[in-house]
C-alpha cells in the first residue's frame, strides 16, 4: 500500500469529519476544554480511541481487513499517551493535531519515531469492550450519530414541508 492511498486518506478525513460532528453531542454541557487542557475541539485532543475505534470500523467496511487499533505513545511537539490505527505498514492517525501535527489526517510509515506501540487491538487496549471507554465510547458516539441522523431527517422534511407549501401558495 502507498503511503497516500487517496481511498484511506478518504476514508480517514470522513472519519475525523463525523467525530468533530459529534463531540458536542456527546459531552453534552460537559466542559471539554477544561476536561482536556485546554487544547481545543478542533484538534480531537483526548479523543483519540474513539477516533480510531471509528476509523478501523470504517476501514473494515471498506474491506480493509488489516486495520487494527493501536494503543501506545507519541512523542512530538507535545507528548501523551494516544491511539491510532495501523493498516499494513501504515499509522493512520486522524487526531494527531492534538500534539501539534498540523496535518488533519496524518498518514506514515510503521517506523515513525514518533509512534511508540505497546498494545494492538481493542481487547490489547485494556478494556473487554469498548462500551466500558468512558467518554470515549463508541455508544455514546452511536447516540449522537443517531441524533443527528434523526435531526437531518427532521429537518429535510420541514423544508419539503416548506416549499410545498410555497407551491400551493403560488
Amino acid at each position: 500500500m502507498n503511503l497516500g492511498s487517496k481511498a484511506v486518506r478518504r476514508i480517514a478525513a470522513r472519519v475525523r469529519r463525523r467525530v468533530l460532528k459529534q463531540v458536542p453531542l456527546v459531552y453534552e454541557g460537559e466542559p471539554y476544554e477544561s476536561c482536556h487542557g485546554g487544547v481545543g475541539l478542533h484538534r480531537l485532543s483526548g479523543l483519540c480511541a474513539i477516533a480510531s475505534y471509528e476509523l478501523v470500523v470504517e476501514l473494515h467496511r471498506a474491506g480493509y481487513m488489516n486495520a487494527a487499533l493501536v494503543k501506545g505513545y507519541f512523542y512530538g511537539k507535545r507528548n501523551g499517551n494516544h491511539c491510532w490505527v495501523w493498516l499494513d505498514d501504515l499509522i493512520i492517525d486522524v487526531t494527531a493535531t492534538q500534539f501539534d501535527v498540523p496535518s488533519p489526517v496524518l498518514i506514515a510509515r510503521v517506523d515513525d519515531p514518533r509512534y511508540s506501540p505497546e498494545h494492538i487491538g481493542f481487547r490489547a487496549y485494556g478494556v473487554t469492550s469498548p462500551s466500558n471507554w468512558g467518554y470515549q465510547s463508541p455508544e455514546r458516539f452511536r447516540q449522537a450519530k443517531d441524533f443527528l441522523l434523526a435531526r437531518e431527517v427532521q429537518q429535510t422534511k420541514a423544508a419539503q414541508q416548506q416549499r410545498q407549501q410555497k407551491r400551493r401558495a403560488a
